[in-house]
């Protein structure tokens, strides 16, 4: 598995815990912060992942992985976590995992072909921003109301029906990302209307998870 994960890649200041290959930083295990691997063919992440205990973002982009070990739940300084392209994960495990994450503030669920946001989302208690962008959601659960820390939702580019009820009573939200997440401009208008403090953005700015730190 860690052979696989060996290939040549560009590591950008590694001097402050910054790698973009799993070997690279099992090599620094204390000293590891950020952790990029895109689109690094993998079915789940190797279980050498859990010696890396002071990470605090783990970026998981176009992997195409197929479970999350529970090794995952030893990364306790984790802050952020992006997981996208991979839509064979079954991501109400996903999120049962990643709510055993004392510090976990942003969850990015991007990319993944998503019909459905898992039930469990609401465990995420205390997750401030969370990308649901790039999916295929027709509406949000009201599990959603869970997420009592929420500032930021992220849901441009889903096919969403409706004004969701759950956005229109979620009064602790600042941001919320709306290009083409399915909502005409009737229904912008409304929610608007009842979250008249939210800004409702179109572009998602880069790195925003990695901005967590």
């Amino acid at each position: 598995m860690l052979a696989m994960l060996m290939a040549p890649r560009i590591v950008v200041a590694a001097a402050e815990g910054r790698y973009s290959t799993l070997a690279e930083a099992l090599a620094d295990p204390e000293g590891a912060q950020v952790l990029i691997l895109n689109r690094v063919p993998l079915r789940t992440l190797p279980k050498e992942i859990g010696r890396l205990h002071n990470l605090r973002n783990l970026i998981l982009n176009r992997n195409g992985m197929e479970t999350l070990p529970d090794e995952i739940t030893q990364l306790t300084s984790l802050r952020a976590v992006y997981i996208g392209g991979s839509p064979k994960l079954d991501f109400a495990d996903v999120v049962a995992k990643l709510a055993r994450l004392p510090l976990l503030a942003g969850v990015g669920l991007d990319d993944n072909q998503m019909r459905r946001v898992p039930e469990n989302i609401g465990l995420l208690k205390e997750c401030r921003r969370l990308g649901l962008s790039s999916n295929e959601l027709e509406a949000l659960p009201d599990s959603l109301r869970g997420l009592t820390q929420l500032e930021s939702l992220d849901l441009y580019n889903n096919r969403l029906r409706g004004t969701p009820s759950v956005l229109r009573e979620s009064h602790g939200l600042a941001k919320i990302y709306v290009r083409e997440s399915g909502l005409g401009a009737e229904e912008l208008a409304r929610l608007k209307g009842v979250l008249p403090k939210v800004v409702m953005d179109e572009s998602l700015p880069p790195e925003v998870y990695l901005a967590l730190k």
